[in-house]
């Protein structure tokens, strides 16, 4: 309400003052949309520890095969592997305890696939270290003209009203810079940690709900206002 106030005293001062110069004016612009999420990536992770470094790797080698092996034959579902880390306790104190890990990702448009593939890997000893549903590049893609136009549609009525604000109309326009469409991030990912299962036994598949997501379009400008008639 003040910037507002400021706003209407300033333009009264300028109107009065006959100060009607061109005058550079920059303006962003975006425009949104809202669609559902339309894949889901899945992280999972193979560990071991122990006291002897071969046994403890060759258990998660172990395992990371079977799950790559199983993984590749559910059609549908991306499939690759990830970091794999080997470490020692420093603990002077403690007996030596190697810790070894190895990741796997999973991305898939069938929701329900993936979270059945998730289950069974989990079933076979995999922890699970996180769930994200995301957009498709070309549901980006397909988002991006249509923003894009009403990104500069807004931009130009927007420049209109300052230009009249001040008793001045838009002369030129520098420059203009146009964003691609991005989604709109939610917020931290949460990554689970947890300790590895006595024994394999069966896992209910996780449950997740995709939810939707915001795809935005930012247009910045440079523009000239002038005089009107001049």
């Amino acid at each position: 309400m003040i910037i507002r106030v400021l706003f209407g005293l300033f333009c009264a001062w300028f109107a009065a003052s006959g100060a009607l110069a061109d005058t550079e004016v920059h303006l962003d612009q975006s425009a949104q949309k809202t669609v559902s999420r339309d894949r889901l990536r899945a992280d999972l992770r193979a560990e071991a520890q122990g006291t002897d470094s071969r046994a403890v790797q060759d258990e998660v080698n172990r395992k990371m095969g079977a799950a790559l092996a199983a993984a590749r034959k559910v059609s549908g579902v991306t499939v690759q592997s990830g970091g794999y880390s080997v470490y020692r306790d420093q603990d002077p104190k403690s007996a030596q305890l190697w810790h070894a890990s190895q990741g796997i990702t999973l991305i898939s448009k069938d929701f329900d696939t993936i979270l059945k593939l998730c289950g069974d890997l989990q079933g076979d000893g995999l922890l699970m270290s996180g769930l994200r549903f995301f957009l498709a590049p070309e549901t980006l893609r397909g988002a991006q003209s249509e923003l894009t136009a009403q990104a500069l549609s807004g931009l130009k009525d927007r420049a209109a009203e300052i230009a009249a604000d001040l008793g001045m109309e838009v002369k030129q326009i520098k420059q203009i810079m146009v964003g691609n469409a991005v989604e709109g991030f939610d917020g931290p990912r949460p990554m689970m940690r947890m300790a590895a299962p006595a024994a394999i036994t069966p896992v209910t598949p996780p449950d997740a709900q995709a939810g939707d997501s915001t795809i935005s379009v930012q247009v910045t400008a440079e523009l000239v206002l002038g005089d009107k008639g001049k």
